[in-house]
């Protein structure tokens, strides 16, 4: 990350207009572990008024990390940022950690699923052997299902998903 905001740095030093960062994982999107027994209230500005209000910590949704890495990439000047499945499907949660740079999401299994199929003979692998689709944890179904509605159309196949 310290590369990406020095590069991202350099080049608006050098005069950029523009500096579109690619992420192609972006690592920082899990939920803050914090309870209400560590911070019973954190005090957060409102964006519109700059009033400060207080948020319950068990109410405390974003990941701090998500937003603390953000910043840094528009301070270092980016103006706009690709990532690949930055975020469950139907999840907006992780764009709003960026306040000035355009973000552009770009799903994995729009372009990855058609290669596989392709490399790994999937076709001809159906025809032998039930495949399925592994989610990680269960947060990951939707785009396990993505990925498997993809599959099916492609290879004309039933395809399983787990977690």
């Amino acid at each position: 990350i310290v590369e990406l905001l020095l590069m991202t740095s350099a080049l608006r030093s050098s005069s950029a207009k523009r500096v579109t960062v690619v992420i192609p994982y972006y690592a920082y999107l899990r939920k803050a572990n914090v309870t209400s027994k560590t911070i019973r209230k954190l005090k957060q500005p409102k964006i519109d008024t700059g009033e400060v209000v207080s948020v319950e910590a068990s109410n405390l949704t974003a990941s701090l990390a998500g937003s603390d890495v953000a910043r840094m990439i528009e301070a270092s000047g980016a103006t706009r940022v690709i990532t690949v499945d930055m975020q469950p499907p139907g999840q907006d949660s992780a764009t709003g950690f960026f306040r000035k740079a355009q973000v552009e999401l770009v799903r994995s299994y729009e372009f990855v699923v058609d290669t596989l199929a392709e490399v790994l003979n999937l076709k001809e692998l159906t025809k032998e052997r039930e495949l399925v689709i592994v989610g990680t944890h269960a947060s990951c179904i939707t785009m396990a299902k993505m990925y498997q509605q993809r599959l099916e159309s492609i290879l004309d196949a039933k395809i399983g998903v787990a977690t």
